[in-house]
């Protein structure tokens, strides 16, 4: 390995990690006023309805376009350029079907709850457009694959936040200009579409592709890869639990303003976590082209990062714990108290998904989420349940619920990460 390379593209991904960030933060500063000042209350609340069940298509794919993406990767570590053109013909036809399959049942279901009077012609075209947007989005693991397998996983992530940013830009736009969601639906799956083929066109040049066309999978291929994907959907799942559903847990045993303690307190405990997560997202594809050549020298990476990630955890805590009473009460204006001992066990558990992310990053890497995964659901959802059926209302007893989870899954991570790189010497 060409240490000093793969040290700069490192870096380079860290930078580009970071741009990420500030893309999403600066389209969620401007994005909720905007929509509120040009929408009323309950157009906005339709769009956010409408847009969270959109979200669910994400995973229309079954996990499997991420499992090509790492086969794609570890095909160019390896330099086998065939098996590159292979898996991405194949994942562009797993794509097709997949996207048509799903975009078919919506159409249906739309046309089911038109018939049964449930929704507006109109509200059913603005989540059916919505919808083709996700499934379109699911591409970008097949460009993100490509991307790496060129050593651009850094250009990779600027291009595709870049056109990002400008997919949501074009929707602020028409919602300012026509204050319609759907006309501004239809210019956000539009810009997705021409943003696609800008996509497939600019990497075949670049990487010297032999062109974009799909290729079947035989049954034995579909079954091994969506065996595969669906570790990727229980390991979204298990983020989606401890995000969404450790807010629906607290609504259900509490009341909203617990509901909105939580929320701003989980969201500040996080943003070391981001940091974090930015340093240790560049060695994915590293350790994924290293695995198949090298695992020796992937584990001496992943320590090394795992050391960086260390420190940096302890540090950006000890600075967050200090002055985090005054950024709570500037942030929310006075509306949200200060409890130490919430926040502090919150940041508990913030740092500990911090601490075993290198080892989550390994194991995603080479496809080997699939237990580890199954694991921590069944963990996670024991802890929940325990809350929901015992009606503790308390944030301080659900926020050592939760520490007490991801404590379970933070040593199923890094033991099993241990176990494949012994099994691999």
């Amino acid at each position: 390995m060409q240490s000093t390379k793969v040290k700069k593209r490192i870096s380079y991904g860290v930078l580009a990690n970071f741009y990420s960030q500030g893309i999403g933060i600066i389209l969620q500063l401007v994005s909720v006023p905007l929509f509120l000042y040009v929408l009323n209350a309950h157009e906005y609340g339709k769009w956010l309805m409408y847009s969270s069940v959109s979200q669910l298509f994400m995973m229309a794919d079954i996990g499997v376009i991420a499992v090509i993406m790492n086969k794609i990767t570890m095909s160019a570590g390896a330099g086998d350029w065939v098996a590159v053109n292979l898996y991405r013909a194949k994942g562009l036809w797993w794509f097709l079907c997949s996207s048509l399959f799903f975009l078919s049942i919506a159409v249906l279901a739309m046309f089911l709850l038109i018939g049964l009077d449930l929704i507006e012609k109109y509200d059913a075209l603005v989540v059916v457009v919505l919808i083709g947007y996700i499934l379109f989005g699911n591409i970008i693991g097949i460009f993100d694959g490509v991307f790496r397998s060129c050593d651009q996983y850094a250009k990779g992530v600027v291009v595709t936040q870049s056109i990002r940013f400008i997919e949501t830009g074009l929707l602020l736009l028409f919602i300012y200009l026509s204050k319609s969601i759907l006309v501004s639906a239809v210019v956000m799956l539009s810009a997705r579409v021409l943003s696609t083929i800008f996509l497939a066109i600019w990497l075949n040049k670049e990487c010297q592709l032999a062109g974009w066309y799909p290729k079947m999978m035989n049954f034995q291929e579909i079954r091994e890869n969506v065996k595969l994907g669906v570790s990727w959907i229980l390991y979204r799942l298990g983020d989606m639990v401890t995000i969404q559903g450790v807010t629906l847990v607290v609504g259900l045993v509490a009341n909203p303003v617990s509901v909105a303690v939580y929320n701003t307190y989980r969201t500040l405990a996080r943003l070391p976590l981001q940091i974090t997560n930015s340093v240790a997202n560049p060695y994915w594809p590293e350790f994924s082209k290293l695995w198949s050549i090298n695992g020796a020298e992937v584990g001496e990476i992943l320590i090394g990062l795992k050391n960086k990630i260390t420190y940096l955890t302890i540090a950006l805590y000890l600075v967050l714990m200090v002055f985090s009473p005054q950024i709570i009460s500037i942030w929310t204006q006075g509306q949200i108290a200060f409890e130490f001992n919430v926040f502090f066990l919150m940041c508990l558990s913030a740092s500990v998904i911090a601490l075993s992310y290198p080892d989550k990053i390994f194991l995603s890497a080479i496809n080997r989420v699939g237990k580890v995964s199954i694991f921590a659901l069944c963990i996670y959802f024991s802890f929940l349940s325990a809350v929901v059926l015992l009606d503790i209302s308390s944030l301080l007893f659900i926020a050592c619920a939760l520490l007490a989870s991801e404590i379970c899954v933070g040593f199923l991570n890094i033991r099993a990460s241990r176990i494949i790189l012994w099994n691999r010497r």
